[in-house]
Formats: structure tokens, sequence, C-alpha cells
């Protein structure tokens, strides 16, 4: 499954394929209470792709994660909202 993500919610934009993140969602901006919670971990980064640049345009990263179909339900879920991939260290996971 592919999500759009700003680099400053992917690592600061270093993640590559192979690595290894956790899947934390945060809420929408609108729902102050929400609270942060791992969804998945550990899960393997397929590819990153940089969107081009166009004027006056956040910049996203398109990152490809490797989901099972039950977890695709959910990081969509996630998707509406925040959703920030965290880096794990090699050998990494909750």
């Amino acid at each position: 499954m592919s999500l759009a993500v700003a680099p400053e919610h992917a690592a600061a934009g270093m993640l590559r394929p192979g690595d290894r993140v956790a899947v934390v969602a945060s809420g929408k901006p609108d729902q102050p209470y929400a609270q942060a919670q791992v969804l998945l971990s550990p899960v393997q980064v397929l590819s990153v792709l940089a969107s081009q640049d166009e004027a006056g345009a956040e910049r996203k990263l398109l990152v490809s994660l490797a989901v099972r179909p039950e977890q695709a339900a959910v990081l969509a879920q996630a998707a509406q909202g925040t959703v920030d991939l965290v880096l794990l260290t090699r050998g990494g996971g909750r």
C-alpha cells in the first residue's frame, strides 16, 4: 500500500527501500484530544518516490509499504489523519 506523506513525517525524507518502519497515527488536526498510537510495526518499505515540485505545492513522498490486506484497511483509515513513519533500527520492532 502507498501513502503520500510529507518528509517531516517520514524520517525527514531519509527512508529507503528495505528500511523497516513503525506506522504511528495521531488523528486529524481538528481532533485535539486524539492520542497517537503505533498501528503497525515493523513494516518493510518497498519504495520511496519524491513528488515533482510544483510551484507552491507542498513536497510529498509516496512511500509504498508491505502490508497484509487487513493491515491495509487500518492504514487507509489512519491516512485520513496524520500518519508518521518512524525509522526503526536494524533488527528493530516493537
